[in-house]
């Protein structure tokens, strides 16, 4: 399931503020979210100027945690990793009932990509995802079971 939602500049400054402000940080949580020198001082200038530059830049991918027919979005938080997106390096993020798939390369998205990205005009596509059918949420899953603090649905 897609959804088509309108934005505005200010969510593109808050999607860069997210990304920088997890790959500066010192916390254990963050470790594996290294950005690198470059990008990082990228981000930084960008924020500092309210630039959020162009669209397909530093895109990022938005997908919406449910598990089965449940009308809420997952609220859980889960320790940002770098993945590969099309061949393009990327972080996960995992919160606010979402996942949050921060691409940060130098290099030009694919097209399949940038259609997902918050557009010029504000508007972006939101993929629903069921949770339990995603392998990285199988996975924190099975790794929050074992250490007991899996959540209990009613």
């Amino acid at each position: 399931m897609s959804l088509n939602v309108s934005g505005e500049l200010g969510e593109a400054q808050f999607e860069l503020s997210i990304i920088w402000r997890a790959g500066v940080s010192t916390l254990p949580f963050f470790e594996k979210c290294q950005l690198g020198s470059v990008h990082s001082e990228i981000l930084r200038n960008q924020l500092d100027t309210s630039d959020p530059g162009h669209p397909d830049r530093y895109g990022v991918l938005l997908f919406g945690l449910k598990i089965g027919e449940m009308t809420e979005t997952l609220q859980v938080i889960a320790e940002p990793r770098p993945v590969r997106s099309y061949g393009v390096r990327a972080f996960n993020l995992t919160f606010g009932g979402f996942v949050w798939l921060f691409h940060v390369s130098s290099s030009a998205p694919p097209a399949p990509l940038r259609q997902g990205f918050l557009q010029a005009d504000g508007t972006r596509l939101v993929n629903i995802r069921n949770a339990l059918e995603m392998r990285n949420m199988q996975q924190f899953a099975t790794e929050l079971g074992r250490l007991g603090r899996a959540p209990r649905f009613r």
